[in-house]
């Protein structure tokens, strides 16, 4: 209620969508990676969202493994620790489509990144250590974790296919 720009509005989804179909918000993203089963070369998953009042389908696909360069720090119930130097992290690959069927724009925005968006997962914890891709104007950027706060219950059981 703070907030100055603050709206409420009620949009059904149009006709053409699925009925069931779970639609969600960008940042979901995350989640569905962490608890997902993707492992190795080609394995994927879609996600729905709705993102500048636009429904897209987001795929997931993984790369493969990259090596990058990491600085955090790792909090958990064990305390806390620096995370430096470089990791094998599990790198996915995002594209996406809008789901209208009239639509004729095809690019994915994330985070303000367009273009070959990647993110890259720990091996371990499945958390996204970094964010790839193109912003308009500054070029190619990365988004990299500073801090890490691990929860002690076990990952949802990466049921997502």
């Amino acid at each position: 209620e703070s907030w100055s720009d603050r709206r409420e509005r009620f949009e059904p989804f149009p006709d053409w969508l699925a009925d069931g179909v779970e639609v969600s918000e960008p940042t979901a993203l995350f989640y569905a990676l962490a608890a997902s089963s993707l492992d190795k070369v080609g394995d994927r998953i879609e996600l729905p969202i709705l993102s500048d009042d636009e429904l897209i389908l987001v795929e997931a696909v993984v790369g493969g493994r990259e090596e990058i360069e990491v600085d955090y720090l790792r909090t958990s119930s064990a305390g806390e620790e620096a995370v430096r130097g470089r990791v094998s992290a599990l790198r996915v690959e995002l594209g996406g489509r809008r789901m209208d069927p009239r639509s004729t724009t095809a690019n994915l925005e994330f985070m303000g990144m367009r273009g070959k968006i990647e993110i890259f997962l720990d091996p371990e914890t499945r958390a996204p250590l970094q964010v790839s891709g193109r912003v308009p104007v500054a070029g190619r950027a990365h988004a990299r974790v500073r801090r890490l706060t691990l929860k002690d219950e076990p990952p949802i059981g990466r049921s997502l296919q």
